[in-house]
């Protein structure tokens, strides 16, 4: 007999199928918002070797690229 927790009714086994299965959602959206900003971002080689942190870096200089662009076309 599978013992019950007391507040959600699922058994042990359940809860950690279901937590495994959250993992996974979380995991594959992660992944693919990361592949996302490869299509995205210009310095991003779909082709080369990324990790999650050169994803972040470009990322996050692409922005202040286009942020510094932007000001520069509000000037005109």
């Amino acid at each position: 007999k599978q013992r019950r927790t007391s507040s959600s009714g699922l058994t042990l086994e359940q809860k950690k199928t279901n937590h495994i299965m959250s993992e996974n959602r979380r995991r594959n959206q992660i992944r693919s918002s990361f592949d996302r900003l490869v299509e995205l971002v210009p310095q991003l080689d779909s082709t080369e070797s990324r990790s999650e942190y050169a994803i972040l870096t470009k990322t996050a200089n692409y922005i202040v690229q286009l942020r510094k662009e932007n000001e520069r076309l509000e000037q005109l």
